[in-house]
């Protein structure tokens, strides 16, 4: 939604790195690093982790990461990460110390992988905002509900997605279905790279209730796949109140194609003090 991509990063670090635009960053260690789609801005965003694998984001771009254990008293640990911020590891997370922030939850022992916030609209309104977390070692996908804490959140609470997973399910990504009523998985299949099976899997968990998507515009499927669009100024940023998040990004990206000819229009949401953020949020992007 702010324009960036976001990039996981483990505890090899990325030295060296530079941008298009020749700008250059060292990331000594695990954290988050951000950019431009053009692949310009590049910048350490936060550190102090061990070995994140995803970065998930929610409707108004709050990061969340599940990271990789390295035992030593600091496990499967689910944490808001914020620009700036330095999470201990590796010289300060045992203890902790007042200096660093903190993680969210520990899940204790496991493998943690991939992470997603769900932010579309088809499923019940109790799944929106919600975190799914795989962990390889344990077989499992987590839901965990996060809850406004102050500055930060909290874990309002967790439930595995699946009662019994098979003995070779090894879950190490999360990705919505184009609908929004299914998430797909993409499993590893064994635990051993030395055993016979050399392919994993990718799985589609589907819910089978009504959907409760709000009608896409006419114009999403051709202004999402590249397409021309035709949709008109007004219809764009009326898209960016739309509650999955997929539309409003396809008309934020439309948007910043039209330029200058989009500012008045923009200019006038941004003085709606009833708009919600996320609809707010995408309209001062430095593109728009």
């Amino acid at each position: 939604m702010d324009g960036y991509l976001y990039v996981a990063v483990g505890d090899k670090g990325v030295y060296g790195a530079v941008g298009t635009d020749g700008r250059r960053v060292d990331l000594y260690g695990g954290g988050v690093l951000r950019l431009r789609p053009d692949g310009t801005d590049l910048e350490v965003y936060c550190t102090g982790v061990r070995n994140i694998l995803d970065v998930a984001l929610d409707a108004e771009d709050e990061i969340f990461t599940y990271d990789n254990t390295d035992e030593h008293d600091w496990m499967s640990r689910l944490t808001h990460m914020v620009d700036g911020g330095e999470y201990g590891y590796p010289f300060d997370f045992v203890p902790r110390r007042p200096y660093t922030l903190w993680m969210m939850a520990d899940y204790g022992g496991g493998a943690a992988t991939g992470a997603l916030c769900y932010t579309e609209d088809a499923l019940p309104a109790e799944y929106r905002g919600n975190l799914f977390l795989a962990d390889f070692g344990k077989r499992q996908v987590l839901r965990v509900v996060p809850r406004r804490d102050g500055a930060t959140f909290r874990a309002d609470s967790r439930s595995d997605v699946f009662s019994d997973p098979p003995g070779d399910f090894r879950p190490v990504g999360i990705a919505v279905a184009p609908d929004g009523l299914g998430l797909y998985i993409c499993d590893w299949q064994h635990a051993d790279t030395k055993e016979a099976v050399s392919v994993g899997r990718l799985l589609r968990l589907t819910y089978t209730g009504p959907s409760h998507a709000r009608t896409r515009p006419s114009w999403f499927l051709d202004a999402a796949c590249g397409r021309p669009c035709r949709a008109s100024l007004d219809e764009l940023v009326v898209a960016l109140s739309h509650p999955a998040r997929s539309v409003r990004e396809v008309a934020q990206r439309r948007l910043a194609e039209r330029g200058a000819g989009a500012v008045a229009a923009l200019v006038r949401l941004l003085g709606d003090v009833d708009a919600p953020l996320t609809s707010v949020a995408p309209a001062i992007d430095k593109d728009l």
